[in-house]
């Protein structure tokens, strides 16, 4: 079902899924393969600077390759244990975040739309 709607809904329910950490993880796990890596990094930044759990974090890195923003984890407010983490995996050799502006509002839908064009 969700796989004929496009990448622009793909990116934009899995922020929207912000606080309701078990969708957020379902999305993860169930959206298709192929969406373009920008997309997850820009996922990764929203939903940490939302203060999604480590655990959701480590499986949108680990499962679909995201860049590792350490910044919007700290400005989300992740705890030491997750703050480490993103060090450890940057230290392993991890993208780094994508430099996007910690102190934009994620929760703009013409944020999300912003992001959706520039990975066009």
């Amino acid at each position: 079902m969700l796989a004929g709607r496009g990448a622009d809904l793909h990116l934009g329910l899995l922020i929207m899924a912000a606080g309701q950490w078990d969708v957020a993880t379902w999305l993860v796990d169930t959206l298709p393969d192929g969406e373009p890596q920008l997309h997850w990094d820009v996922a990764f930044f929203a939903l940490a600077k939302r203060g999604a759990p480590l655990a959701l974090l480590q499986r949108l890195h680990e499962r679909r390759g995201t860049a590792v923003d350490r910044v919007a984890m700290a400005d989300g407010g992740s705890s030491n244990d997750a703050l480490a983490w993103a060090d450890e995996r940057l230290a392993a050799g991890a993208r780094g975040g994508l430099g996007l502006d910690p102190a934009v509002e994620t929760d703009s839908p013409h944020w999300v739309e912003a992001q959706l064009l520039r990975a066009c």
